[in-house]
């Protein structure tokens, strides 16, 4: 169209190339104006549970658009697609339709994490191809955000927690061997290796041991492995993790004091919050073997164990320890089945003496848990106790007295 205007010189064909001219340089240049001074804020301002974002809650997320340019954004893109970031969003993208320079508008939209952990937020994009659609530009208008999602923890108020409330504020005192470190002190002869605190011995140039917080014997032990074995992998791991938060919460709701063992993590918390967000960060990782942290338990320790029923090494090692300790469950996850099916994977060759067992099954955690509940912790349960010599793990099969 330039070419026949300038050898034709026809006045209607220079106006229209002027106007096709003036059509490109516009396109291109607004979207650029008006996508390079937006900026766009995001947070959570609403969820279901009262200590922060869970895995499967539905929560809202608010965000916040401002125009730092001099014109206005006309019909701006602003696109949040999640598919990799673990988040079931209502939508992935919101439109501005009109905002005055200056201005700011705020949205909301529904979303849902799939998993615990440290999720991250992907970057922000706005796009923009006014007036004319024939350029579009994309810039980024946020940065990657991460958030800490908490893993699901079911309601447990009719779980029985008898003689596990009123300890929190008990005394600490000092010990040998313990869970929590609260000090060192010199070396003496009969100090066990394990317990050296080797930061300190080579800063004070002397052998120094670490000094733990005494464990109550009427707290509750929470112990599972949270690095992935044999056939189940992570999803054993995260519903093992799902029972200790469910569990967890409960009893340090009502005054209790609860030991958490799995992988690097070993602690003690009297609050529900720190429970969770302790779990939501745990990596799947071995740490000190199960015999290890299991051997030391009291006769009067209340004991909660959840092992995968094809980790037979874990197997092994929890009903070994657990099965002289009237207040002690052991959460068995199998592999496939349901609680009427005599699955191979029940055996598996363990005998159990007088061990109080609770059967779980893939996408059976509330069921699982329902058991649970009605069966508390203590000598009198009944509830998947196993006689001397025989092997029957779980309940009855659902609807059964």
């Amino acid at each position: 169209m330039f070419y026949l205007a300038g050898m034709t010189r026809v006045g209607w064909l220079l106006l229209f190339d002027a106007l096709l001219w003036g059509v490109l340089i516009v396109s291109a240049i607004v979207p650029w104006f008006v996508t390079g001074k937006l900026r766009v804020a995001r947070r959570i301002v609403r969820w279901e549970s009262e200590f922060g974002p869970m895995a499967g809650d539905d929560l809202s997320i608010e965000y916040a658009v401002t125009n730092h340019g001099r014109l206005p954004a006309v019909f701006v893109t602003v696109r949040y697609r999640y598919e990799d970031a673990s988040v079931d969003g209502e939508h992935d993208a919101l439109m501005v339709a009109w905002l005055n320079p200056g201005r700011s508008a705020k949205m909301v939209s529904t979303a849902r994490f799939e998993k615990r952990g440290l999720q991250s937020l992907p970057v922000l994009s706005a796009e923009a191809s006014l007036p004319f659609g024939l350029f579009r530009r994309k810039t980024n208008v946020a940065d990657e955000v991460e958030q800490l999602v908490l893993p699901r923890a079911y309601p447990m108020e009719l779980l029985e927690l008898a003689g596990l409330t009123g300890i929190a504020d008990a005394g600490q005192a000092a010990v040998r061997a313990g869970m929590n470190v609260v000090g060192s002190r010199r070396y003496v002869p009969g100090d066990p290796l394990r317990s050296m605190h080797w930061r300190n011995s080579a800063r004070l140039a002397e052998p120094y041991v670490k000094e733990y917080e005494d464990t109550p014997d009427d707290a509750l032990s929470i112990f599972f492995q949270a690095e992935p074995r044999g056939t189940a992998g992570r999803e054993a791991v995260e519903d093992a993790i799902r029972v200790a938060a469910s569990v967890g919460v409960r009893a340090c709701a009502s005054g209790g004091r609860v030991r958490v063992t799995a992988g690097p993590l070993d602690r003690q918390f009297t609050e529900p919050g720190l429970l969770l967000r302790d779990l939501a960060a745990l990596p799947y990782e071995t740490g000190p073997g199960l015999h290890e942290r299991l051997a030391g338990l009291t006769d009067r320790s209340r004991v909660l164990a959840i092992v995968s029923a094809d980790d037979r090494a874990s197997l092994d090692v929890v009903f070994a320890a657990v099965k002289a300790h009237p207040d002690a469950t052991v959460v068995v996850r199998h592999l496939t089945g349901d609680a009427g099916d005599a699955s191979p994977h029940r055996t598996g060759g363990v005998r159990l003496d007088g061990v109080n067992t609770i059967d779980l099954y893939p996408g059976q955690l509330e069921a699982a848990l329902r058991r649970l509940e009605s069966a508390g912790f203590g000598p009198d349960t009944g509830v998947g106790k196993v006689e001397s010599g025989a092997f029957s793990l779980g309940v009855s099969p659902a609807g059964a007295d």
